[in-house]
């Protein structure tokens, strides 16, 4: 079931590769700290844009974030073994590591200039997080049904997790089992975990 919580928002992303912006876009204006609109979007998306493949990285979003204001964390999955392979061609098999690649590059990078970063295993990691701050928000890196690399945006709500998809602007509660079981699959060991900066923080960013 699909529904439109109160204080929550949804914006349809206005190019196939302005996920990240919009699920970052969504998330300021619920902070108070953006308005919805494509302009915003637009100047979202060339502060975190890769132009090698148009789309963002997660530390591209973290960085973008924290610029803004928000109190900011990048979570990275702690590899074990072989990633696995996406995409029905070789095309994109090869595009689809590449990318992982960057990914895992600007991350490395966003760590080596003294951002926070931290390292999981589990999932459970994050959303522990994600439910012990009810104004707190992530956004995931995940891969659709059709294996293309796609951000989503969760968020707190009612005792359940509001995932906001850009792809059709849709706002769609979970509950926590539900969420992990129709996310964790996907997800890319990639998040971007955002809060309401503290005043010390504040004052570091100025």
């Amino acid at each position: 079931m699909q529904m439109n919580p109160p204080q929550l928002y949804t914006w349809k992303q206005t190019r196939i590769y302005s996920c990240g912006p919009a699920c970052l876009m969504t998330a300021l204006h619920e902070f108070g700290k953006a308005e919805l609109s494509e302009k915003t979007e637009m100047e979202i998306w060339r502060q975190v844009c890769n132009m090698i493949f148009m789309g963002s990285t997660p530390a591209y979003l973290a960085r973008c974030a924290k610029s803004r204001g928000l109190s900011t964390k990048l979570w990275v999955k702690s590899r074990r073994g072989p990633s696995k392979s996406y995409g029905n061609t070789l095309f994109h098999r090869l595009l689809h590591s590449h990318l992982l690649r960057v990914y895992r590059k600007t991350a490395t990078a966003y760590r080596k200039q003294g951002n926070e970063v931290s390292d999981y295993r589990e999932e459970s990691k994050i959303l522990g997080e994600l439910q012990s701050n009810p104004e707190s928000k992530a956004i995931y890196l995940i891969a659709d049904d059709d294996d293309v690399f796609h951000f989503i945006l969760v968020r707190p709500f009612g005792g359940t997790l509001v995932v906001m998809d850009p792809a059709g602007s849709t706002n769609t509660p979970f509950m926590e089992d539900e969420f992990q079981d129709a996310y964790e699959p996907n997800m890319l060991g990639y998040c971007v975990l955002l809060c309401a900066a503290t005043n010390l923080q504040i004052a570091a960013i100025l």
